[in-house]
């Protein structure tokens, strides 16, 4: 009698589950993963990150961004992701008792709407721009200052490796505003093409807090 042949079941590995990405997944001025929904609710506690693959440009349409809280937001490199105030706001307004870092992005085209700081005001904490651009921004109106960034008194900023250019400010600090009793470290870093539209000093820089600078161009 002959034995019949057992057949053999082949094993099926399970494909592995994608895992979705928690991070900004989107060029949205709002909603779920946009960077303006990341910064007020991270994913992860103080880090906001990038999806890869993302690539292109955030328009705000609905105003700056407040960061009220320490906060790491790290981007993809200064020519994959920009945020633009769309001439109209902000990009960022930090406030508070913050440390906020931000790198690799360009941010580009905002408005200080009158008041100082045409991209990013920081007005009362420490904020590290590394890696970045800050382009095509303005103060506003007459007395405004520090069309790229301003750095309020009782604050810090440190600029290092980045881009600050063709920046416009009515009253000072074309590129950056640094107050009395500021302090701003500019490290590796280019301070080009800023102007100052009205007569008063400081197309790149205007400072009468404490400023050091350190192998950068201006």
């Amino acid at each position: 009698t002959n034995t019949p042949t057992p057949t053999i079941t082949p094993s099926i590995t399970p494909s592995p589950t994608a895992t979705t990405c928690p991070d900004v997944n989107n060029l949205n001025d709002s909603g779920p993963q946009s960077l303006r929904d990341q910064v007020a609710n991270p994913p992860r506690p103080g880090v906001v990150n990038f999806c890869p693959g993302l690539t292109g440009t955030i328009i705000l349409t609905s105003g700056e961004i407040a960061i009220n809280k320490t906060l790491s937001i790290n981007g993809p490199g200064a020519a994959v992701i920009t945020v633009s105030g769309n001439n109209v706001s902000r990009v960022f307004h930090v406030s508070g008792a913050s440390t906020v870092n931000i790198s690799g992005l360009s941010l580009i085209q905002g408005n200080g709407a009158g008041a100082d700081g045409g991209a990013v005001l920081n007005e009362s904490g420490t904020l590290t721009i590394a890696n970045s651009i800050v382009d095509s921004s303005t103060a506003g109106v007459e007395s405004g200052q520090g069309g790229g960034i301003a750095n309020d008194s009782g604050a810090t900023l440190l600029i290092a490796s980045s881009t600050i250019s063709n920046n416009t400010a009515p009253s000072g600090g074309g590129g950056i505003v640094n107050f009395a009793g500021a302090f701003t470290t500019i490290t590796n870093s280019n301070i080009l093409s800023n102007t100052v539209t009205g007569f008063v000093i400081g197309g790149g820089i205007g400072s009468s807090g404490t400023l050091t600078i350190i192998g950068s161009t201006i």
